[in-house]
This record gives structure tokens, C-alpha cells and sequence, in this order.
């Protein structure tokens, strides 16, 4: 019988490459997944977004008691929404579109289809370009309109002071930018990932 040179690879060194094709190919599946929950989610929010604002301007002020102080609450807030309800309109036609998106790309690439790649990166392109139109919007629109109401409301508060409008003021800022920053994690992830080269090989049309 020969002897194994001691030279020679092993011949079970090369075995370890199909359960990482396996792991590569299942990414596409794996993103497949969570594109379709995240677009049934997706219309659900954009849809909410849509009709909030009409929902909103219904049921402002039904439970505040009667009186003068209503009256100036109540017209602090419709002037809120009049100035920004068109944003919250604007922001979930974005998401409805966004969703539609990833609800066409998802299944394509559970089934491995190149056509997912392509509809993947649409979407992940898109959905950057929307959150970058999202903070300038937020810092042009939202954020001085959220000032004007925050400083009305708190203004004939008792115990009210700068600071505790600075602090308003601050949040405020945050949520406008981060949650646009936030947002872009996903789709950025996606082009990572799903564009790397030991990934786009397994999909075909």
C-alpha cells in the first residue's frame, strides 16, 4: 500500500467550500425574507402616514376641556399640521413606493433570480435618495415649525423656562436627523452585501 507523501495536500482540504457556497447563495434568501416583511410592514406605515394627517386634524382637541386655553391649543396645532401635514403625506408616498419595491425584489431573490439583485439595488438607491430628501426637508420644514409650536405651547405654561425649550428644541432636532439616519442602515447593508461578488454568482434569471 502507498504511503501518503507527507508533501501532498490532503485531498479533504478542498471540502470546506460548499457549505460556504451554501452560506454565500442562502444571504440572497436571507435578505429575501426580510425585504417582504419589511414591505408588508412598510405599506402599513406608509398607508398610516397618509391618512394620519386627515385622522389628526378630526380628533385634534376632542379631549380637551372647553375653554379659552383649548381654543389657543388648538390653534397652535392645526397651524403645525397646515405647515407639515404635507410632509407626513410626502414621507408615506415614499414609504408605499419603498415598499412596493422591496415586495417585488424580495421573493426574486428567495428564488435566487439575478432580477432581485436588480430590483434590491432600486430599492436601496431609492431609499437612500428618500432619506436624504427626508433630512432637508426635516431641517427646512419640520424643525422651525416644531419651534414655533414648542415655544407657543410652553409659553403661558407655569414654571416654563428657555431651557425647557432648548431641551424641546434639541430633541426635536435629533428626531428629525436620526431617523432618517437610521433608516438608511438597511439599504445600505443590502448593497453590501447582496453586490458582493461570492453572492451575485449563485443568482441567475
Amino acid at each position: 500500500m502507498d504511503e501518503p507523501s507527507p508533501y501532498q495536500s490532503p485531498a479533504s482540504s478542498g471540502m470546506p467550500s460548499m457549505p460556504l457556497e451554501g452560506a454565500e447563495s442562502g444571504a440572497a434568501q436571507a435578505f429575501g425574507v426580510i425585504h417582504i416583511i419589511f414591505g408588508v410592514f412598510g405599506i402599513l406605515i406608509g398607508v398610516w402616514n397618509v391618512v394620519g394627517v386627515y385622522l389628526s386634524e378630526s380628533m385634534n382637541g376632542i379631549a380637551m376641556p372647553a375653554g379659552p386655553e383649548r381654543e389657543r391649543l388648538l390653534e397652535v396645532q392645526q397651524r403645525y399640521l397646515a405647515e407639515v401635514g404635507w410632509v407626513s403625506i410626502m414621507t408615506g408616498i415614499f414609504i408605499l413606493v419603498l415598499s412596493v419595491l422591496l415586495l417585488i425584489s424580495g421573493p426574486k431573490l428567495w428564488k435566487k433570480k439575478a432580477s432581485g439583485l436588480r430590483w434590491s439595488n432600486r430599492y436601496a438607491w431609492m431609499s437612500i435618495a428618500t432619506k436624504l430628501v427626508s433630512i432637508v426637508v426635516g431641517l427646512l420644514v419640520v424643525l422651525p415649525a416644531s419651534r414655533e409650536m414648542t415655544e407657543a405651547l410652553i409659553k403661558d405654561m407655569a414654571g416654563s423656562s428657555d431651557t425647557m425649550a432648548g431641551f424641546m428644541s434639541v430633541g426635536s432636532s435629533l428626531g428629525v436627523l436620526l431617523g432618517p439616519i437610521f433608516g438608511m442602515v438597511y439599504p445600505v447593508l443590502a448593497l453590501i452585501l447582496l453586490n458582493r461578488p461570492s453572492v451575485t454568482r449563485f443568482l441567475q434569471d
